[in-house]
């Protein structure tokens, strides 16, 4: 719901959604059909809404993005800091903190 804050994700369960939200691109995805890709205690729903938000990023700004991406796919800098970072629903994103943090070693 706008205003909430999405939990964050361990980064390599944000990882599993973000390939189960990349084969399924444009299509809805069953939830509880997924939930055994992951770890028992991850919010399944979040992990899959933030892969989406990051799906769209990667398509609304690939030049800002391309030094962070790998053949099209997010380095594991950027997966981390992404499962990390906050994020509330119905709020822009600080897109320039996010690049200056996965910048950081």
């Amino acid at each position: 719901m706008k205003g909430d804050l999405v939990p964050t994700i361990d980064p390599g369960d944000f990882k599993k959604a973000w390939e189960v939200r990349w084969a399924c691109f444009d299509g809805y995805i069953d939830v509880e059909s997924v939930k055994p890709l992951f770890k028992p205690d991850t919010n399944v729903e979040a992990a899959i809404s933030r892969a989406t938000v990051l799906l769209l990023l990667t398509q609304a700004m690939p030049d800002e993005l391309a030094e962070f991406m790998d053949h099209g796919q997010p380095s594991d800098a950027f997966f981390a800091t992404f499962a990390m970072m906050p994020i509330v629903e119905g709020e822009s994103l600080g897109i320039g903190d996010l690049l200056e943090k996965i910048k950081k070693p």
